[in-house]
């Protein structure tokens, strides 16, 4: 593996979250946020971000592009959050029991790519803003540990 490939994948990750916001901006209050329609493309957009700066952190922490697209991580963000607090996430980027929770009911949908296809039937989604804010978070705070790692200043 490259010591690039982490900085490669939160540069991306920030590529998909600017994409969001172009697609959702997130709201800037409460009574906006109720106001939204749901746009299944802008929370895609905000969970691969979030699946893309997961993917990083645990790239500079030793896993190889063929384990994260593996059957095991491929595209759950659970599995990926379980294995990134094993190998001291906290140590870049806390993430609070609300925030986990958040991410945790996004995966619901993302890991199953409902927000790419049709499927019938009631969907209980997180807060967009919340959602956006993580993304934003975890693209932010693991800068610094991208470019540690990829040598970069």
């Amino acid at each position: 593996m490259s010591n690039t490939a982490p900085f490669g994948h939160l540069r991306l990750a920030k590529d998909y979250l600017q994409a969001a916001n172009k697609v959702q901006p997130p709201p800037n209050s409460a009574l906006e946020e109720l106001g939204l329609k749901i746009n299944f493309p802008a929370y895609f957009l905000v969970g691969h971000a979030v699946e893309l700066a997961l993917k990083a952190f645990l790239l500079g922490r030793g896993l190889s592009i063929s384990e994260l697209r593996s059957r095991k991580y491929g595209h759950n963000i659970c599995a990926l959050i379980t294995e990134c607090r094993r190998r001291k996430l906290g140590h870049e980027v806390r993430l609070n029991t609300q925030e986990i929770a958040t991410l945790k009911l996004l995966n619901n949908c993302y890991s199953d790519k409902e927000f790419e296809y049709t499927v019938s039937g009631l969907r209980r989604l997180p807060s967009y803003s919340r959602t956006y804010l993580i993304a934003e978070k975890l693209c932010s705070k693991l800068e610094s540990y991208s470019r540690r790692i990829a040598g970069l200043r």
